[in-house]
């Protein structure tokens, strides 16, 4: 196995051992998943879709830096993309406002991303661990209030879903 598959093993192991965290791993069979790469992401990152997205433009994920030229990071990105005309921008502002108050916003892309600061240098772990402590009650507990939750949350039988899939390639290859 590559260092870049051993980490998406680990990483894909790491968030399995967490029962009640739900997250969309790569779910298009191809090249990519029969090459042991089970989450979103190429060679300079790592993207774990922690709520519903559609297609490329996911909305709120956590994306681990693997470039040797930036500072290793674990980011929460959130992207506005597209979403004044789905009605969610009022949402995206109050999830930014309470985020900032909790984690430090890092870098807005050209693209409209905000990548906020989960954890520095190599420690994705940690990274992780602060989004299921930390961050991930508040903006569950915003995705509730604002009564968005058929949007947002993965549901458990579309997690199961893309596990299953994921974990029958995992035990033939």
């Amino acid at each position: 196995m590559t260092k870049l598959q051993q980490l998406h093993e680990h990483i894909y192991s790491f968030l399995m051992n967490h029962p009640d965290f739900v997250f969309k791993p790569r779910v298009n069979s191809g090249e990519k998943m029969n090459n042991r790469l089970w989450l979103n992401g190429n060679d300079t990152y790592i993207s774990i879709g922690v709520y519903n997205s559609k297609g490329w433009d996911r909305r709120i994920n956590i994306e681990i830096s693997l470039r040797d030229d930036l500072p290793r990071r674990t980011h929460l990105v959130v992207n506005f993309k597209n979403e004044e005309r789905q009605n969610y921008s009022s949402f995206y502002k109050l999830l930014v406002s309470k985020l900032s108050n909790v984690i430090k916003c890092d870098s807005i892309s050209k693209e409209g991303n905000l990548y906020f600061i989960l954890e520095e240098y190599s420690n994705w772990e940690k990274g992780i661990e602060c989004f299921y402590n930390k961050v991930r009650p508040i903006i569950n507990q915003l995705i509730i209030d604002e009564g968005l939750e058929d949007i947002f949350f993965i549901s458990p039988e579309d997690f199961h879903k893309y596990t299953a899939k994921i974990n029958t390639l995992r035990n033939n290859l």
